[in-house]
Formats: structure tokens, C-alpha cells, sequence
């Protein structure tokens, strides 16, 4: 069985990321600032802001907020992701493109926020030496990922589903932060940026009826791919998840997380 763990078609359209943002709405239990949250609160105000892998427009609304007079733009790899930001957020700036190459002059921006994205990207050194470039010397970058450990009771309670079904099972590779995440960010970070501040987050999803929990893992991709080469997988994961809810009355995914404080200087 093969997984992209990069840009699939996952994020081609906003279906799915929607199913897990709105998951967290609702079942979300969070302790601890997470990416524009340590945005730090102080004179001037930047003129412009790049929220890199901007997706359906969550950190462009809260930043629209903290700072009213203040030019927005978004990138994203996916069209659909920024035909959405463009809907929520209409006086955002936001086009396609690849955060590896920005397409604005040196200094541009005075801050630049990215969130859940790296571990996405092919090239982690050339999208941090490009935030790098965009910034101003006096800019900050705020950047965001999961831990290593982040959705492992998906996973692993997806395996026992993949095992029922007899199909092979994922393998650790497949974790989505592998690439790049709390316990390995920083030293790329640290490569472009000198001045670094970790902030910690824990988190969890705690779901107690087997439809929501099922409709959050099979929004992932790995659980996409599986279904389409194997349909009797989801039934199989429809099964592990209803007995242990009943039996522990609740089904947990943690997603634990860390946002960086990065300056230039």
C-alpha cells in the first residue's frame, strides 16, 4: 500500500481539512498557544504579513483580527484552498504557488506565519531560507507542527482495521510529522533563524460516538488511499472504533504541537 505523505489530493479540495477543522471545534480539548497565538504584541505593526500554506483561511481571519490595517497575504499549493481563503477572508492578497519558491522581493513582509505545513513540504531547507528572504530584518516568522507522536491512536487503530481486512498495515514512515516536527524542527529552523522561542502545546480529540470518530480518520489520507484499493477497510475501522468506545467510553487522538517564535537577528 502506498502513501504520499506530501501534497495529495487530500488538500485538491477543502472537503477534508474542513471535517477536521470542524472536529476540533467540537471535540477539541487544547492547553497551551498555538501559531498566531505568540505573535508578539508589540510596536510597529507589521505592513504586511504572508501567512505561507494559508489553506481555507483560518490564520488570515484571526490575523485580520490582531491586526485591522495591516496587508494579508496567503499562498497555497491547492487552488481550491485558496479560492476558500479568498471567500472567508475577500481582503486577503492570496494566490497559488509553492512556499519552496515565493514569488516577493527580499524583505517584503514583516511577518510571516506558517502552520501545519513543513512536514508537507519536499524541501524543508529552501521554504525556511525563502521565509528567511521574504522577511525584513526586524520581521518575525511564526511557525508551527505536530509532535512526533501526534495521531498515533488513528494510526494505530486504523492498523487493526487494515489487519481485519487483510491488507498490509502502515508502517512508522507514514506518521505525518516524521518529516519535520517538535522534536526535529528546530535545528532546520535555527539554520536561517538565530533567534528562537519554542511554545508548547498538548491537545486532544476526544470523540464519543463512533461517526464522528470515524469521519475524522477517514479524512486523513492514508485512510483514503487504503478505502480506494480496499473498501472493506472502513467497515473494519467502523468496528474497532465502536468497541472501544464502548468499552472505554470515549476514543482519544492526541495531537500535541509546537509553534516557534523566529527572528532574524
Amino acid at each position: 500500500m502506498t502513501h504520499d505523505r506530501t501534497w495529495t489530493d487530500n488538500y485538491a479540495r477543502s472537503t477534508h481539512l474542513d471535517v477536521r477543522l470542524d472536529a476540533w471545534k467540537r471535540f477539541g480539548i487544547v492547553q497551551g498557544p498555538f501559531g498566531v497565538d505568540v505573535i508578539p504584541n508589540e510596536p510597529p505593526q507589521p505592513r504586511r504579513i504572508l501567512d505561507a500554506g494559508c489553506g481555507t483561511g483560518e490564520n488570515l481571519r484571526k490575523l485580520r483580527a490582531a491586526y485591522p490595517d495591516t496587508a494579508l497575504f496567503g499562498l497555497d499549493l491547492s487552488e481550491a484552498m485558496v479560492n476558500a481563503a479568498t471567500a472567508w477572508c475577500p481582503d486577503a492578497e492570496c494566490r497559488v504557488g509553492n512556499v519552496e519558491v515565493l514569488p516577493w522581493p527580499d524583505g517584503h513582509f514583516g511577518g510571516l506565519v506558517c502552520t501545519h505545513v513543513l512536514y508537507h513540504v519536499e524541501n524543508i531547507t529552501a521554504a525556511l531560507s525563502e521565509f528567511g528572504r521574504v522577511l525584513s530584518s526586524e520581521g518575525w516568522a511564526v511557525i508551527s507542527t505536530v509532535g512526533r507522536a501526534t495521531g498515533y491512536e488513528a494510526r494505530e487503530c486504523f492498523n487493526r482495521a487494515c489487519v481485519a481486512a487483510g491488507v498490509p498495515q502502515l508502517t512508522k514512515s507514514h506518521s505525518p510529522g516524521d518529516a519535520f516536527n517538535v522534536e526535529n524542527g528546530e535545528p532546520p529552523i535555527r539554520g536561517v533563524f538565530p533567534r528562537v522561542e519554542l511554545h508548547s502545546r498538548t491537545a486532544e480529540l476526544r470523540f464519543e460516538r463512533t461517526d464522528d470518530a470515524l469521519a475524522y480518520i477517514m479524512s486523513m489520507d492514508y485512510a483514503q488511499q487504503a478505502v480506494a484499493t480496499a473498501p472493506s477497510v472502513a467497515a473494519h475501522l467502523r468496528d474497532e472504533l465502536e468497541r472501544h468506545i464502548e468499552h472505554h467510553g470515549s476514543f482519544v487522538i492526541r495531537k500535541d504541537s509546537g509553534t516557534w517564535l523566529c527572528r532574524k537577528g
